[in-house]
């Protein structure tokens, strides 16, 4: 497991050389999972991937875009999108609420879905949080206090996302969440083990963070 965790580490840090112009270094722990498990990143070919949340980050997307053979690239998330940014790359990113966007895909699949900082309550930008009618209703009907699925950020709605998220993974595909504070994650070990995995691993980074990695049966 050892040699694995540094095969990924080094292939990460060449990836970060070959592609600077990416600035893909936050997204260290999400590329080293996914070589860990791939292997190589031309092992993508054809694949269908999905990233939740991306905010107004779309360095991973760009790149997996631009410099893969993955079959779809996309995120989907509420998100502040520059007017200035190219036109190519606002597309890259579906403006929705992630449970709604989930819940409408059908019988959709994907090989690869990731999150960065996104499985923890108070996720999401207050900004677009105060956007949002959800909070508004929320706050007349005085609910804050007792959130459900589908009030934004809150661990319901969290757990809800990943459920979602797991239905629409492949047979062999992965899921792999990073979180920034621990004390903050949906992702306890009795929800985990509710979900029938292939293969499930929780990985400490530094003092604070962790990354969450399951493989679908």
């Amino acid at each position: 497991m050892r040699k694995q965790e540094d095969q990924s580490q080094n292939g990460f840090k060449s990836i970060l050389k070959s592609y600077r112009k990416y600035r893909l270094k936050k997204y260290g722990t999400i590329l080293s999972e996914i070589l860990a498990y791939y292997g190589d990143l031309s092992d993508i070919h054809g694949k269908r991937i999905l990233e939740l949340g991306p905010g107004r980050h779309l360095n991973l997307l760009r790149f997996f875009k631009n410099e893969t053979n993955a079959k779809i690239v996309f995120g989907v998330g509420k998100s502040f999108i520059w007017p200035w940014m190219k036109s190519e790359y606002r597309s890259l990113v579906h403006d929705s609420y992630i449970l709604n966007f989930l819940k409408s895909q059908g019988s959709k699949k994907y090989d690869l879905i990731y999150s960065r900082y996104v499985m923890e309550e108070h996720s999401i930008d207050p900004i677009i949080l105060l956007r949002s009618k959800i909070y508004w209703r929320y706050l007349k009907e005085n609910r804050l206090a007792n959130p459900d699925r589908y009030f934004p950020s809150s661990i319901p709605n969290m757990q809800a996302i990943f459920a979602e998220a797991y239905k629409h993974l492949s047979p062999g595909g992965i899921l792999i969440s990073e979180i920034a504070k621990m004390k903050n994650s949906a992702l306890d070990d009795a929800f985990l083990e509710a979900f029938h995995w292939r293969s499930l691993k929780k990985r400490k980074i530094g003092r604070l963070s962790q990354v969450v990695s399951g493989v679908k049966r």
